[in-house]
């Protein structure tokens, strides 16, 4: 029985490394994506003005006079530019949606196997031990902590549809129309792992028949 409880033990807490560095990533991942969003438009709007300063900046740095600053702006090719964006943006967007589901299921692994530790164990149930991922993390959640993750959600998808949902309308009022078919192209997967990394953060953040629990959603809370 002791062996049993011993490499019990030691999975439950190389678990809850390997979760604990998966959460950090997942984290990172979801910064990234909102930087990305964020410093898209400025490279994909031309009204926004960034694109000249951008190439004032070159010119300046390069020497070149104001002929040979609007040749390279005419000639960029933006369009290649804005397709490799909005590919980062879905692979960072697949890979929050891959990471969050990774991290939500072993928080509810690790839940389980918490009240399998105590049976072998043989805890009383007012003993504290063993109960981190499951009853004392619901013993100690408040209103706020489950409000996080709804938070975190509305931020980002509105960030990403309001991008994703401009940046079609300027490509097509300005008749760019193969553009603006790419950009539909892009926007139906974003969009739709965005759909599956809201519905299971909202699913799976639910306490389970044994009184175990998952893992919320939000970046900066540990949870």
């Amino acid at each position: 029985m002791e062996d049993i409880a011993k490499h019990l033990i030691d999975h439950y807490q190389k678990t809850y490394e390997l979760t604990f560095n998966l959460w950090e990533g997942r984290n990172k991942i979801f910064l990234m994506l909102l930087g990305a969003v964020g410093a898209a438009p400025l490279l994909m709007f031309p009204a926004l003005g960034t694109r000249s300063l951008l190439f004032l900046y070159v010119g300046h740095k390069f020497g070149l006079n104001e002929t040979e600053v609007l040749a390279l702006q005419t000639g960029f090719p933006f369009g290649i530019l804005q397709s490799i964006l909005l590919f980062a943006i879905l692979y960072l967007t697949v890979n929050l949606y891959h990471r969050a589901r990774y991290v939500l299921r072993n928080y509810a692994y690790l839940s389980a196997m918490e009240h399998e530790i105590r049976a072998t164990l043989n805890l009383s149930n007012n003993a504290v031990a063993f109960t981190r991922e499951s009853t004392f993390y619901w013993g100690s959640r408040d209103v706020l902590s489950g409000a996080v993750k709804y938070i975190y959600i509305f931020l980002l998808a509105g960030l990403l549809l309001i991008f994703l949902g401009s940046l079609i309308v300027v490509d097509w009022r300005s008749g760019n129309y193969p553009m603006a078919a790419i950009d539909i192209v892009f926007a139906a997967p974003i969009l739709t792992f965005l759909y599956g990394y809201a519905t299971s953060s909202v699913s799976m953040d639910r306490k389970n028949t044994s009184g175990g629990a998952t893992l919320l959603s939000a970046p900066p809370q540990r949870r």
